[in-house]
């Protein structure tokens, strides 16, 4: 196991632990530990990462379970980008409303406190919040749980919003057959799209003027079995 030639399986968890001879609570989390690596299912596994966040958050480790709750539910990082509009308040009824009420107006209030924990938010001399240049970044072994939880999320947002009004959100599709030495030069489009969208949007003469908050999916997958 050690050196990478056999792993532990279901079946032999238990002779390890017996051999270990581990606390109840160290048992638990090397199980979990173990569910965790192994699960393909990327729902359950997100769901052994959460159980985990909690043993993290008791033993004060790096990644905590508000960090967890931030990366894994959209409107906390919505209503970090809430607070440069202009017109921005800090209530969470104003808050839920402006965000079609998918929130609740304690879920805000709770999220703004928590993004003023992780540092994510700050006030300026005047009280008002404001952005920080933080980041939270993820161990390698949450990245793609974590990206995941992020993208279905979002996903099902997109397919809500095809119920509003025409003239306030573009959906647009297209189905191509390629190459398989296409794609990465199509990833590279897509990315480079994104990144003049980026500058474009900083570089703008209007900062703090503005009025609404909008969301980007591109999404790039296959509709047939790759091989």
């Amino acid at each position: 196991i050690i050196t990478k030639r056999r792993h532990i399986s279901p079946s032999t968890i238990s002779k390890y632990l017996n051999v270990l001879k581990l606390k109840k609570k160290e048992e638990e989390y090397f199980e979990l530990l173990f569910r965790f690596n192994t699960e393909d299912d990327m729902a359950t596994k997100a769901k052994h990462l959460k159980e985990l966040t909690r043993y993290w958050s008791q033993s004060k480790k790096e990644f905590t379970q508000d960090q967890y709750e931030c990366l894994t539910q959209w409107y906390y990082f919505a209503i970090r980008e809430l607070v440069d509009l202009k017109d921005f308040s800090e209530d969470g009824k104003w808050i839920s409303k402006k965000l079609k009420n998918r929130v609740e107006p304690g879920q805000a209030e709770s999220a703004l406190q928590t993004l003023l924990q992780l540092n994510l938010l700050t006030r300026d001399e005047n009280g008002r919040l404001k952005q920080t240049d933080k980041v939270l970044n993820a161990k390698d072994e949450m990245h793609s749980v974590l990206l995941f939880l992020h993208h279905h999320q979002f996903i099902r947002l997109s397919a809500e919003a095809l119920n509003d009004p025409a003239s306030q959100r573009y959906f647009n599709t297209i189905s191509f057959t390629i190459r398989k030495d296409d794609y990465q030069h199509l990833v590279d489009e897509v990315r480079d799209f994104k990144e003049r969208m980026v500058n474009y949007l900083q570089s703008r003469e209007v900062q703090g003027e503005d009025e609404d908050l909008f969301h980007i999916n591109v999404n790039l997958f296959p509709l047939t079995s790759i091989e």
